[in-house]
């Protein structure tokens, strides 16, 4: 009997020994696993992060490279950089509008007054003016929020807004 329970003592502590073992190398795959884990996020965020700022030179470049291609003064790179922060990718299709419009002999000035659900009163501007081809064009120009309702209000709106592109 003596020889059975010491086969069993030692057979008992190799499988405390090897489930010892086992228990190390899981917590050790745990560990590693964790590691890479967190390597694998920092790697994303730093892959989002250069791609923001590429993306970001990117934008600047195109700025820069319309405002060569239409011949306007590189000294007005950043208003364009706060202008296209503020209104996102419409920006390079405004300019163009602005430089067609201040391209042609003459254009039309619509606009209607409007009120909003809760009874603001707001200027809505468009703008009619022959493209280089030939074709006549209709654009939404800008909604502007007006004060009073008079005459003079949406003229000073309207002059105020066309000398902000120097028309």
């Amino acid at each position: 009997m003596d020889c059975n329970q010491s086969d069993y003592e030692s057979d008992k502590g190799e499988n405390n020994q090897s489930g010892d073992k086992i228990i190390n190398e899981n917590a050790q795959n745990n560990y590693e696993n964790d590691q890479s884990n967190q390597a694998i996020k920092c790697n994303e965020a730093s892959t989002r992060s250069m791609q923001k700022g590429e993306a970001h030179v990117i934008g600047v470049l195109k700025i820069v490279y319309f405002l060569v291609r239409e011949d306007i003064p590189l000294s007005k790179l950043p208003r364009f950089v706060q202008l296209s922060r503020d209104l996102g990718f419409h920006l390079l299709r405004m300019l163009k509008m602005w430089k067609e419009i201040s391209e042609v002999m003459s254009f039309g000035i619509m606009n209607d007054e409007s009120s909003d659900i809760i009874m603001n009163k707001h200027l809505d501007i468009y703008v009619i003016y022959p493209t280089t081809s030939g074709n006549i064009t209709t654009h939404f120009l800008q909604l502007l929020a007006l004060d009073k309702c008079d005459a003079e209000t949406m003229t000073t709106k309207l002059v105020r807004l066309f000398q902000c592109y120097d028309m």
